[in-house]
């Protein structure tokens, strides 16, 4: 009786083993979600990549990213290769000011991801 529930056991094992790989390609809901900004600012963002590697975008794709202060800052290339929150808190495109397009349009592109 214990060597069946041993084989048991290690079957289910396996059975949950072979899934994780699946568990990556699963897509994250594209739907728009808004959030609130410590400054009580709401942002409208969209989750994207799979389980594994998931981002999140601003409406226009571009890449956000959270500070350790709890803001969604747009995201930029770090020196290793991963992103990084850059200094520019993100906001919805029709609430951005002429001064905050025109970086986001000079210094960031839309939809980076980590190398």
């Amino acid at each position: 009786m214990k060597n069946l529930y041993f084989i048991f056991l290690t079957a289910l094992w396996y059975f949950f083993l072979s899934l994780a790989p699946l568990r990556a390609q699963v897509a994250v809901s594209p739907q728009p979600v808004v959030v609130a900004q410590p400054n009580n600012y709401r942002l409208t963002i969209i989750g994207a990549g799979t389980a594994q590697y998931p981002y999140t975008e601003t409406t226009d794709g571009y890449t956000v990213l959270r500070n350790k202060k709890g803001y969604y800052m747009y995201a930029k290339p770090g020196k290793n290769g991963k992103l990084v929150p850059s200094c520019m808190k993100a906001h919805n495109p029709a609430d951005r000011k002429k001064r905050e397009q025109k970086r986001l349009t000079k210094k960031l592109k839309p939809h980076v991801r980590d190398k």
